[in-house]
């Protein structure tokens, strides 16, 4: 599963067991990266690009950050196959579609929005994996704050199909068959799965203010939600 930023630090702050060789190159890396040549070449890795985004993201430069993703997803789309980086798979190509995502978010402007929208739609890679996920329920909600409700509910509908195990499709699913008046069947439906995949989310769809519209649907949830737990520790 993929990692925010915040997830990531406390990931790479923790000290894994690797390999002789990898200990070699972690010794031998800030080393390296002070020489002029190699430091001009790893900054075009998909290593350094990565860095370079989260640095500029730390510094709340969020349009940097997204112009150095936009340009990793060309460079890693269109690279020559044989080439090193080529060896970069597709959940690392939608890792990038991710920082472009969460840089995007931090900024007032659509035509950025759409432009990812448009890389992630066009890509021939197949929809699969949490990036895919993440990206697509993006791109729901972009799509929803403009009032194109159609395809914020097909963009849904592709992030449930990318990762079947991510709750948090299924709520947003669940909040817009309530808010466009799609039937309470059918969003108590999407509701119950997402506690089910995670039971915190109960919590959220308590204190949402739409759902918060619908006592007697949050009661259904809260029972349903118990007796499946009654019926787990059986």
């Amino acid at each position: 599963m993929y990692l925010n930023y915040a997830e990531l630090d406390k990931f790479t702050s923790q000290t894994p067991k690797r390999s002789l060789l990898g200990k070699v190159i972690g010794r031998l890396l800030p080393v390296m990266i002070k020489i002029p040549w190699y430091r001009r070449y790893w900054v075009t890795t998909s290593a350094g690009l990565y860095a370079r985004i989260r640095i500029h993201s730390k510094k709340a430069d969020h349009i940097k950050a997204v112009q150095l993703a936009v340009y990793a997803l060309t460079r890693f789309r269109r690279v020559n196959r044989w080439c090193f980086d080529a060896r970069m798979n597709r959940s690392q190509w939608w890792q990038f579609m991710v920082c472009a995502v969460d840089g995007a978010h931090q900024l007032d402007n659509y035509d950025i929005k759409e432009s990812l929208i448009d890389i992630g739609t066009l890509v021939d890679f197949p929809k699969r994996g949490y990036g895919v996920a993440y990206s697509y329920l993006a791109y729901s909600g972009w799509k929803f704050q403009c009032k194109e409700y159609h395809e914020a509910m097909r963009f849904a509908h592709i992030a449930a199909q990318a990762d079947p195990t991510w709750a948090e499709v299924d709520f947003a699913l669940g909040w817009y068959s309530l808010v466009l008046g799609r039937g309470l069947n059918g969003a108590q439906a999407y509701l119950e799965s997402a506690v089910q995949k995670d039971h915190t989310l109960l919590f959220k769809i308590a204190n949402d203010n739409i759902c918060k519209q619908y006592p007697s649907l949050i009661r259904a949830i809260r029972i349903k939600t118990a007796s499946r737990c009654v019926v787990g520790t059986v």
